[in-house]
């Protein structure tokens, strides 16, 4: 059996980071301390490093929104956590809570192998098309503009050298200028529509976003990668978008 012992604001830490998946993810699927998982839409992959907390667990978490719920019953607590292979448990001093392991091939977001993380959204340096830091003030009014929009996508325009980050309603009678004069490593003229959420979601410091250019048959593909933290967890989060020639066409994400 593994244990760990967490003070109330370690496990205050864990819950948080795994809050960031409660209205995107059915399931979060913990292996050797690493959820590395594709979200319910399929567009974006999310790498969350848990090793900080549970060490090397294997903790897979069927409906993952209720076990938080259910975790936030032990704040201000010290918490152990407990695997072995078939079950584990969350325990403070007044109460225990059990779970046998589910079988994994019944979870919505299964684990993903790195070497298959690695295949779909390879980054090669020379590749690199943009990068910048998106700040936590930036971040917050994306939230609150996407909100106030009604989308979940936001706009990356490439102007030859620069770049400029935006949101617009579906109509496109509104629209948000966010972030621009964003220098690019190489020329490009087009567009790519992005899912907002990893942009969006709580983390600390800046959040840095890059994208690399691949080719996808006749079509050129951003491949975006976001990094940042959550208190002592590295966050990861992996998505693919068309680049679109004409800036205005609407594309979805893949």
């Amino acid at each position: 059996m593994q244990s760990v012992n967490l003070d109330a604001e370690k496990f205050e830490q864990f819950v948080r980071c795994l809050s960031i998946l409660r209205d995107i993810c059915n399931d979060a699927d913990i292996r050797g301390g690493i959820l590395r998982q594709r979200t319910n839409d399929n567009t974006t992959v999310f790498e969350i490093d848990l090793r900080p907390y549970i060490d090397d667990m294997d903790i897979p978490l069927p409906t993952v929104k209720g076990k938080i719920d259910l975790f936030k019953m032990f704040n201000g607590q010290e918490v152990e956590i407990s695997a072995t292979t078939d079950a584990y448990s969350f325990t403070d001093q007044h109460t225990s809570l059990n779970f046998l392991k589910p079988n994994l091939d019944y979870l919505d977001n299964k684990y993903l192998p790195e070497d298959e993380l690695e295949s779909i959204f390879g980054t090669n340096p020379e590749d690199l098309l943009l990068s910048t830091d998106i700040s936590e003030t930036i971040s917050e009014r994306m939230k609150i503009v996407s909100q106030g929009f009604n989308v979940n996508t936001v706009q990356v325009s490439l102007n030859g050298d620069s770049a400029v980050i935006s949101l617009s309603t579906q109509a496109r009678d509104q629209h948000a200028k966010l972030a621009s004069d964003i220098s690019l490593e190489r020329e490009l003229t087009g567009e790519s529509n992005l899912v907002v959420t990893p942009l969006t979601i709580d983390h600390d410091n800046d959040m840095e976003f890059q994208i690399y250019f691949a080719e996808d048959g006749d079509s050129n593909v951003a491949v975006n990668k976001y990094t940042t933290m959550i208190a002592d967890s590295d966050v990861k989060i992996y998505s693919r978008s068309k680049i679109i020639e004409s800036a205005g066409d609407e594309e979805d994400d893949e």
